[in-house]
């Protein structure tokens, strides 16, 4: 497989998240949510093929709640990310 970028490796993942790299907030649908799994191995394999340099920061992210509402939603989807064996703690 051949990549070609206009830019830097990584550079423009996501205009949503700062290009980092997640399936988390990819729940709607599991096939949704596989892809994008599967795209960040993707980086990852891209990572150690050309080397992680100043564009591969694998790390996570903080989510929280400000209300009983939106932290039930948001432990049920923790509940479900788990169930699906993606990494995830409260």
């Amino acid at each position: 497989m051949v990549f070609i970028d206009a830019r830097m490796p990584g550079e423009r993942v996501t205009n949503w998240s700062f290009s980092w790299v997640k399936a988390s907030n990819k729940t709607v649908c599991r096939s949704h949510f596989d892809l994008n799994v599967a795209g960040m191995a993707t980086y990852r394999e891209l990572a150690a093929a050309i080397g992680p340099d100043s564009w591969w920061y694998p790390s996570g992210h903080l989510r929280w709640a400000h209300d009983p509402d939106a932290e039930a939603k948001l432990l049920k989807t923790t509940e479900l990310l788990a169930g699906w064996d993606y990494r995830v703690e409260v």
